[in-house]
C-alpha cells in the first residue's frame, strides 16, 4: 500500500515538473519572439537601415537593385519582419558592410575568440572563488577571511580598465609578455588575469554570503547534534544548500561568456565579439548589430530559463510555492 502511494506521488510530481518546465520553455520562446520584434523595429527605424528593405548585403547595393529596394521598403512592417525572421532562422543573417563577409561567419569567428578569453577566465574564477568563499565562511572572522574580504572589496571598487592598463604597461617590464593579439599562449596571461580579478569578487562575496546563511540554519545544528563529523556536515549539508542562490548568479553566466569584455578586448586587441559590436555600432552595420543583440538576448533568456528549471527541480520550496 505504501509503495503504491509513493509511486503515485512520484508520478504526480514528475507530471507537475514536466508541466512547469514546458511552461517555462513556452515563456522563453514567447520572450525571444518579442525581443526579435523589438530588435527589428529598433534597427529598421534607424537612419540608413537596410533591415526593412529585404536586402541581405548590409547596404552594399548595386545600381540595378535600387528600384527593387525602394519597392521593398514600402512594404508593411509585418512582411519585412517575416522575411528577416525567416532568414534569421536559417542562419542567413545578411552581409556585414564593415567586414564584407556574411554575418554568420563573422559571428562564429568573433565568438570563438571571445569564448577563448571568457571561458578560461570564468572557469578559473569559479575554481578559485567558490572553494575560497566556503573556507572563509567556515572560518568567519579569521585572518584569511578578513584578508580575502578586504581584497574582494578592493577589487570590486577597482575598474576593469585600471587593472588592464596596469597589467599592460607594467607586467611586460618584469616578464616578457605580449601586450596584444592572441597568437601564442602567453598572450592569454594578462587579459585572463584582468578578467579573473574583475569578476572574482562578485563570485566570492555571493558564495560566502550564501554559505554563511546555510551554515547557521537549524538543520545544520540538527546534523551536528546527531554526531556527524564537521566535514560531513559542511560538504553534505551546508555546501549543497548554499549552491541554490548561486543558480541565480549562474543564469547570467551564458550571456557574459558571449558578450565578453569590451575594455579587455579593445586594450589587448583581442578581436572578439565585444569589440565587433562597438565597431558595428559606430559604423552603422545594422545586420551585425541586430545579430549580436539577438544572440545576447537569446543567451540571457536561455540562462534565465535554465535557472528557473533548476530551481524547480532542486528546490522543494519552489514546488510548494507554485502548488499553493
Amino acid at each position: 500500500m505504501i509503495n503504491k502511494i509513493r509511486a503515485r506521488i512520484l508520478k504526480l510530481l514528475k507530471a507537475y515538473l514536466f508541466k512547469k518546465i514546458m511552461l517555462r520553455l513556452a515563456e522563453a520562446f514567447f520572450v525571444i519572439f518579442a525581443v526579435s520584434i523589438l530588435t527589428f523595429a529598433a534597427f529598421s527605424l534607424s537612419p540608413g537601415s537596410v533591415l526593412n528593405t529585404g536586402s541581405r548585403d548590409g547596404g552594399i547595393i548595386d545600381p540595378e537593385q535600387v528600384k527593387q529596394e525602394r519597392a521593398d521598403s514600402q512594404k508593411s512592417f509585418l512582411i519585412n519582419y517575416s522575411k528577416w525572421a525567416w532568414r534569421f532562422l536559417q542562419f542567413d543573417l545578411g552581409k556585414s558592410k564593415t567586414v564584407y563577409d556574411n554575418v554568420s561567419n563573422v559571428l562564429f569567428e568573433k565568438l570563438k575568440r571571445t569564448l577563448s578569453l571568457t571561458g578560461i577566465g570564468t572557469f578559473l574564477t569559479i575554481l578559485i572563488a567558490v572553494p575560497l568563499a566556503i573556507y572563509c565562511g567556515r572560518h568567519r572572522g579569521g585572518t584569511v577571511d578578513k584578508a580575502c574580504t578586504a581584497t574582494s572589496i578592493l577589487l570590486l571598487c577597482t575598474p576593469v580598465f585600471f587593472l588592464a592598463i596596469t597589467f599592460k604597461y607594467f607586467l611586460p617590464k618584469i616578464f616578457p609578455l605580449p601586450t596584444s593579439g592572441r597568437e601564442e599562449w602567453a598572450s592569454y596571461i594578462m587579459p585572463v588575469l584582468a578578467f579573473i580579478l574583475s569578476n572574482i569578487s562578485v563570485w566570492f562575496q555571493y558564495q560566502r554570503s550564501a554559505f554563511l546563511d546555510a551554515y547557521h540554519q537549524d538543520f545544520i545544528k540538527t546534523a551536528r547534534s546527531k554526531g556527524l563529523e564537521e566535514r560531513y556536515v559542511v560538504w553534505h549539508h551546508a555546501v549543497p544548500n548554499s549552491m541554490l542562490p548561486m543558480i541565480t548568479l549562474s543564469s547570467y553566466l551564458l550571456v557574459s561568456l558571449v558578450e565578453g569584455s569590451i575594455v579587455l578586448e579593445k586594450l589587448f586587441s583581442w578581436g572578439g565579439i565585444a569589440e565587433a559590436s562597438v565597431s558595428a555600432l559606430t559604423k552603422g552595420d545594422h545586420y551585425l548589430m541586430a545579430a549580436i543583440v539577438m544572440l545576447s538576448s537569446i543567451c540571457l533568456i536561455i540562462g534565465l530559463t535554465i535557472s528557473d528549471i533548476l530551481y524547480i527541480i532542486v528546490d522543494p520550496r519552489t514546488r510548494k510555492e507554485n502548488q499553493a
